[in-house]
Protein backbone atom coordinates (compact mmCIF):
# COMPACT_ATOMS: atom_id res chain seq x y z
CA UNK A 1 0.00 0.00 0.00
CA UNK A 2 3.05 2.24 -0.20
CA UNK A 3 2.13 4.98 -2.69
CA UNK A 4 5.63 5.79 -3.92
CA UNK A 5 5.11 4.45 -7.46
CA UNK A 6 4.23 6.31 -10.60
CA UNK A 7 4.22 6.53 -14.38
CA UNK A 8 6.84 8.68 -16.08
CA UNK A 9 7.50 9.84 -19.62
CA UNK A 10 11.13 9.60 -20.78
CA UNK A 11 11.98 11.82 -23.77
CA UNK A 12 13.36 10.05 -26.86
CA UNK A 13 16.77 11.64 -26.28
CA UNK A 14 16.74 10.49 -22.62
CA UNK A 15 17.38 14.08 -21.49
CA UNK A 16 14.18 14.55 -19.49
CA UNK A 17 11.85 12.49 -17.33
CA UNK A 18 8.36 13.87 -16.75
CA UNK A 19 5.92 12.50 -14.14
CA UNK A 20 2.53 11.65 -15.67
CA UNK A 21 0.76 9.92 -12.76
CA UNK A 22 2.20 9.74 -9.25
CA UNK A 23 1.41 8.35 -5.80
CA UNK A 24 0.51 4.86 -6.95
CA UNK A 25 0.68 1.70 -4.83
CA UNK A 26 2.78 -0.50 -7.13
CA UNK A 27 2.18 0.91 -10.59
CA UNK A 28 2.44 -2.09 -12.88
CA UNK A 29 0.83 -2.36 -16.31
CA UNK A 30 0.75 0.45 -18.87
CA UNK A 31 -0.87 0.54 -22.29
CA UNK A 32 -1.74 3.23 -24.82
CA UNK A 33 -4.85 3.33 -27.00
CA UNK A 34 -4.29 2.87 -30.71
CA UNK A 35 -4.43 6.66 -31.23
CA UNK A 36 -2.05 7.13 -28.26
CA UNK A 37 -4.44 9.58 -26.57
CA UNK A 38 -5.59 7.31 -23.74
CA UNK A 39 -3.17 5.87 -21.20
CA UNK A 40 -4.18 2.85 -19.14
CA UNK A 41 -2.39 2.05 -15.87
CA UNK A 42 -2.91 -0.85 -13.49
CA UNK A 43 -2.19 -0.25 -9.81
CA UNK A 44 -1.55 -3.66 -8.29
CA UNK A 45 -1.65 -3.07 -4.54
CA UNK A 46 -4.64 -0.71 -4.65
CA UNK A 47 -6.54 -2.99 -7.09
CA UNK A 48 -7.36 -0.12 -9.44
CA UNK A 49 -7.52 0.53 -13.16
CA UNK A 50 -6.68 4.09 -14.21
CA UNK A 51 -7.87 5.62 -17.50
CA UNK A 52 -6.02 8.80 -18.43
CA UNK A 53 -6.90 11.05 -21.37
CA UNK A 54 -3.77 12.84 -22.56
CA UNK A 55 -3.39 16.18 -24.31
CA UNK A 56 -1.51 16.47 -27.61
CA UNK A 57 1.89 16.55 -25.88
CA UNK A 58 1.27 12.95 -24.75
CA UNK A 59 2.25 13.78 -21.17
CA UNK A 60 -0.27 16.25 -19.76
CA UNK A 61 -3.53 14.89 -18.38
CA UNK A 62 -6.56 16.49 -20.07
CA UNK A 63 -8.97 18.47 -17.85
CA UNK A 64 -11.26 15.93 -16.17
CA UNK A 65 -9.22 13.28 -18.01
CA UNK A 66 -8.26 11.06 -15.09
CA UNK A 67 -10.63 8.38 -13.84
CA UNK A 68 -10.68 5.01 -12.14
CA UNK A 69 -13.27 3.09 -14.15
CA UNK A 70 -12.74 -0.19 -12.32
CA UNK A 71 -11.82 -1.46 -8.85
CA UNK A 72 -10.60 -5.05 -8.91
CA UNK A 73 -11.41 -7.60 -6.20
CA UNK A 74 -9.59 -10.56 -4.76
CA UNK A 75 -6.15 -11.39 -3.47
CA UNK A 76 -3.12 -9.99 -5.30
CA UNK A 77 -4.25 -7.76 -8.16
CA UNK A 78 -3.94 -6.46 -11.69
CA UNK A 79 -0.61 -6.99 -13.42
CA UNK A 80 0.43 -6.11 -16.97
CA UNK A 81 -2.00 -5.11 -19.69
CA UNK A 82 -2.27 -4.69 -23.45
CA UNK A 83 -4.62 -3.23 -26.09
CA UNK A 84 -6.16 -4.94 -29.11
CA UNK A 85 -6.88 -3.27 -32.46
CA UNK A 86 -10.39 -2.29 -31.26
CA UNK A 87 -8.96 -0.55 -28.17
CA UNK A 88 -10.17 -3.23 -25.79
CA UNK A 89 -7.88 -3.56 -22.78
CA UNK A 90 -6.67 -6.95 -21.49
CA UNK A 91 -5.47 -7.07 -17.87
CA UNK A 92 -3.68 -10.09 -16.39
CA UNK A 93 -4.88 -10.84 -12.86
CA UNK A 94 -1.92 -12.01 -10.79
CA UNK A 95 -2.89 -14.82 -8.43
CA UNK A 96 -6.23 -15.41 -10.16
CA UNK A 97 -5.34 -17.32 -13.33
CA UNK A 98 -7.31 -15.09 -15.65
CA UNK A 99 -7.25 -12.04 -17.89
CA UNK A 100 -10.08 -9.50 -17.65
CA UNK A 101 -11.18 -7.66 -20.80
CA UNK A 102 -12.48 -4.06 -20.81
CA UNK A 103 -13.91 -1.94 -23.60
CA UNK A 104 -12.35 1.40 -24.52
CA UNK A 105 -14.36 3.19 -21.82
CA UNK A 106 -13.17 0.82 -19.09
CA UNK A 107 -16.27 -1.34 -18.71
CA UNK A 108 -15.67 -5.08 -18.22
CA UNK A 109 -16.81 -7.09 -21.26
CA UNK A 110 -15.27 -10.52 -20.71
CA UNK A 111 -12.53 -12.67 -19.30
CA UNK A 112 -10.15 -15.41 -20.38
CA UNK A 113 -9.78 -18.22 -17.84
CA UNK A 114 -6.52 -20.16 -17.81
CA UNK A 115 -7.06 -23.94 -17.85
CA UNK A 116 -6.44 -25.48 -14.43
CA UNK A 117 -7.22 -22.36 -12.43
CA UNK A 118 -10.25 -23.92 -10.71
CA UNK A 119 -7.96 -26.58 -9.22
CA UNK A 120 -5.36 -23.99 -8.18
CA UNK A 121 -3.01 -24.26 -11.15
CA UNK A 122 -1.48 -21.49 -13.29
CA UNK A 123 -2.80 -18.74 -11.02
CA UNK A 124 0.16 -16.38 -11.40
CA UNK A 125 -0.91 -14.77 -14.67
CA UNK A 126 1.41 -11.86 -15.32
CA UNK A 127 1.18 -10.55 -18.87
CA UNK A 128 -1.11 -10.70 -21.90
CA UNK A 129 0.25 -9.86 -25.36
CA UNK A 130 -1.01 -10.11 -28.91
CA UNK A 131 1.08 -11.70 -31.62
CA UNK A 132 1.61 -8.77 -34.04
CA UNK A 133 -0.62 -8.91 -37.10
CA UNK A 134 -2.95 -11.53 -35.59
CA UNK A 135 -5.82 -11.79 -33.15
CA UNK A 136 -3.95 -14.39 -31.07
CA UNK A 137 -3.45 -13.58 -27.39
CA UNK A 138 -0.54 -15.04 -25.44
CA UNK A 139 -0.82 -15.09 -21.65
CA UNK A 140 2.25 -15.50 -19.45
CA UNK A 141 1.52 -17.48 -16.30
CA UNK A 142 3.23 -19.88 -13.93
CA UNK A 143 2.41 -22.61 -11.48
CA UNK A 144 5.30 -22.24 -9.05
CA UNK A 145 3.36 -23.43 -6.00
CA UNK A 146 2.52 -26.69 -7.78
CA UNK A 147 5.90 -27.48 -9.41
CA UNK A 148 4.71 -26.05 -12.72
Amino acid sequence: TNTKGGVYYVSPDFQSITPVLQNLAVANGVALSTDEKTLWVTETNANRLHRIDLLEDGVTIAPFGASIPYHFTGHEGPDSCCIDSDDNLYVAMYGQGRVLVFNKRGYPIGQVLIPGRDSGHMLRSTHPAFIPGTDQLIICSNDIENDG
